[in-house]
Order: structure tokens, then C-alpha cells, then sequence
């Protein structure tokens, strides 16, 4: 038997199991729910309306960084809840450097948003948190320049290099500013910090923003498939990466999954809101889960 032979062999029938075996999975934003709810509690709830797992947040509050620097008692605590309510916390996004960001000039700020990424590695690690999605601002809220980008680049290969020691995968987010503004560029910092612990978790919403339409922020997929280990699904307009509810903005929901199953995606897919948008968020976020689910089904056909 000739090896190109039994490669074409073998791929058949990998193929054939992944259409009985493989399970989408649908996880939940923790600011879709009240930020005042104990973590448990959020775990809890999100099992009840139909997810498959739970994405943390650790955003610029206080509350939420505290968090990745609990301590073992508190971290035992965290895995009884999610053992208890059988729902993973399979990933968070670590958007929490917007203002301490590792490419700042500020060598206190750069510090700052090394040592928070640090404790979310760990914490990730501790409780079998398997993907952080750090922002890709070298700077956010102060001037960007080529030594801020270069910065961000030789700090992201530091932090590449412990979340791969301690098992925990790194994967960037395209963001508002044109340091990731499409996974092209995501692609171009992955191959300068050439790590398999570096990956992309990409943002269809985000990309739709830009106003370069659905076909493209699809093809964007595409061109970044070998990299995405997980992406957020939110709706958008042209300008605006946030707050638009499920079916009142223009991404192209069947779009974009048709292009999901086209390059075999089958990471986490995570519904991406915020409760304060809702006089209900627990409807909103069960209503968003049927949406998506139907949109998803659909792109079958």
C-alpha cells in the first residue's frame, strides 16, 4: 500500500467519525449575567438555560482581577461549582490589559498587565481553564507608535512561553484598533512569535465593524483556519463592536457558519453580551441560544 494511498484511507475515515461524533459547543459570556451574581451561581444559571460551558471575564475591574489571584481554598471552591453544575469554564477573555497593556512605554503599566495576564495564566491552569483570549493592544488608551507594537510583541512571546508550562493555550482577538484589526495581522504576530501556544479566537461582530462586509470578515476565517481554536458570536453594524442584540444588527449568521463547517471549525463558539442591555437577561440570554442554535442548524441545509 503507497502512502498517499493510505493517508486518503485514513481521512475517510476520520471524516466519517467526525460527522457522528463531533458536539458544537455553545458557551455564555459572563457579562451577559448580573455582574453582582456569585460565580457559582452564574455557573449555574447558564447550565439551566442550555449551555455547554462558561466564558470568565476578567475585564479592568477590580472584582474580576481579583479573581485570578485566588487563593487555594477559593480555588477549590470554584472547581466543587463547576463539578457540582457540570459545566466547564472552557475559556475567558482577558480584556483587563486595555489599561495596563504590555506594550505600554510605561514600564509600570507594562508590568502591571504582565503580572495580570501571569495570574490568569495560573488561575486558568488551576481550575482546567483552557483558552485565554488576551486583547491585542500593544497600547489602548495612550499613543501607539513601532515601539509600543514592538513591545507587545516581545512581551506576548514571555507570556506565550508560561502559558505553554503550564498547558494553557493563548489566542489573540481582533480588536478595534489596527494593531488586529483582521486576522491577517493576527496571522503576522502568530508566525513572529511561533508558538503552537499562540493561537487566534477570533470575533466575527468585530470584523463586520470594519465595514469591509460579510463575505470578507468570512473569508478572513478562511485564510486563519489552520490557527482559530474558539471565536465569539455576537451581532454588530458597521462602527460598533458592542451592545446590538441578537437580529437587530447585520452579520450574516448562516453566512459565517456555512464558512465554519466549510473549513471543519469545531471549537467553543461563545455568545457574547451584556445583562445591562436587557430588562430580562436570562430571556435574552436563552432567546440568543435559540437564535444562534437555529442559525446554526440552518447553515446545513
Amino acid at each position: 500500500m503507497n502512502q498517499m494511498y493510505y493517508i486518503q484511507k485514513i481521512n475517510k475515515i476520520v471524516s466519517f467519525k467526525g460527522e457522528i461524533m463531533i458536539q458544537h459547543k455553545f458557551g455564555l459570556y459572563e457579562k451577559a449575567l448580573p455582574r453582582d451574581l456569585a460565580l457559582s451561581e452564574k455557573l449555574r444559571i447558564a447550565k439551566d438555560l442550555g449551555f455547554d460551558y462558561f466564558e470568565l471575564s476578567t475585564d479592568e475591574s477590580e472584582e474580576f482581577q481579583a479573581r485570578v489571584t485566588s487563593d487555594k481554598s477559593e480555588i477549590i471552591e470554584i472547581r466543587k461549582a463547576i463539578e457540582a453544575y457540570d459545566i466547564p469554564t472552557m475559556t475567558m477573555c482577558l480584556s483587563g490589559t486595555r489599561n495596563c497593556p504590555i506594550g505600554s512605554e510605561n514600564p509600570e503599566l507594562a508590568t502591571k498587565g504582565m503580572k495580570l495576564t501571569m495570574d490568569a495564566i495560573h488561575f486558568s491552569a488551576e481550575i482546567g481553564l483552557r483558552i485565554i483570549q488576551p486583547m491585542a493592544y500593544d497600547e489602548y488608551y495612550n499613543t501607539r507608535n513601532e515601539k509600543t507594537y514592538a513591545l507587545f510583541l516581545e512581551n506576548l512571546a514571555k507570556l506565550t512561553q508560561e502559558a505553554a508550562s503550564c498547558g494553557v493555550m493563548l489566542a489573540l482577538e481582533n480588536v478595534d484598533i489596527d494593531t488586529m484589526d483582521s486576522l491577517e495581522k493576527g496571522l503576522q504576530i502568530i508566525e513572529h512569535v511561533d508558538s503552537p501556544w499562540l493561537q487566534i479566537f477570533p470575533d466575527i461582530a468585530n470584523l463586520y465593524s470594519t465595514g469591509k462586509g460579510n463575505t470578507w470578515s468570512c473569508d478572513q476565517y478562511r485564510l486563519a483556519k489552520k490557527h482559530l481554536v474558539a471565536t465569539h458570536v455576537k451581532d454588530t453594524v458597521v462602527g460598533k463592536v458592542r451592545d446590538i442584540p441578537f437580529g437587530n444588527g447585520n452579520v450574516d449568521f448562516i453566512k459565517f457558519f456555512k464558512t465554519l463547517r466549510e473549513i471543519n471549525f469545531s471549537g467553543p463558539m461563545t455568545l457574547e453580551m451584556w445583562a445591562q442591555n436587557y430588562e430580562d437577561p436570562y430571556k435574552a440570554a436563552k432567546d440568543a441560544l435559540s437564535f444562534i442554535k437555529d442559525k446554526y442548524e440552518r447553515s446545513s441545509q
